[in-house]
């Protein structure tokens, strides 16, 4: 497979871990996941200046998969990708599945996670979730918009199933990223 650098991006709860874990398996990446590197201890968030800088200190390897939407520096990690995932997921599908994420690790850390953070839900991370295909999703889709690399939308798990299914079968090369059912591609 060709793709060296690969973001993964979406709405949280679409399930961007998950599907990280499983694509940086099948093309053999070292996994970044940003809300590990994001906040720090008791969900503090990393100051923007230090924030652009890490990043930028990710995008300069060779080869990389990159877990996170992060808006305000997705710009860093379009420049250097060819590839990008988009899970493009439903508002209620997110919010059943970080409900469901809530209480399978209610009061623990995730493996996704910074150290010091433990699992926790609260009004502002639910209107958050709640209004991003409103507020967010624009603004990166403009973003998608000039990027010049190959973009993977996907809308459901049935989609993500078939993509990862695809790959693994070392059926899908660059220029054959439209042969997954349902699956849409920006460029």
């Amino acid at each position: 497979m060709e793709f060296q650098r690969v973001a993964v991006i979406g709405v949280p709860g679409a399930g961007k871990s998950t599907v990280s874990r499983e694509l940086g398996e099948i093309l053999e990446l070292t996994v970044t996941h940003l809300d590990a590197l994001f906040w720090q201890p008791n969900w503090q968030e990393t100051p923007l200046a230090n924030w652009i800088t890490r990043q930028r200190e990710l995008v300069g390897r060779t080869r990389w998969l990159i877990d996170g939407s992060y808006n305000r520096t997705l710009a860093i990690r379009l420049e250097r990708s060819d590839l990008v995932v988009f899970l493009d997921f439903s508002t209620w599908r997110c919010l059943w599945r970080v409900g469901k994420r809530w209480w399978v690790y209610r009061g623990q850390i995730r493996p996704d996670v910074a150290a010091g953070c433990k699992e926790r839900i609260d009004l502002e991370f639910l209107r958050f979730v709640w209004s991003y295909r409103r507020q967010k999703r624009p603004m990166l889709l403009e973003q998608l918009r000039k990027y010049s690399g190959h973009t993977v939308t996907l809308h459901n798990p049935r989609q993500v199933k078939a993509f990862l299914a695809t790959l693994r079968q070392g059926d899908l090369a660059r220029n054959e990223l439209t042969r997954v059912e349902g699956m849409e591609r920006y460029q």
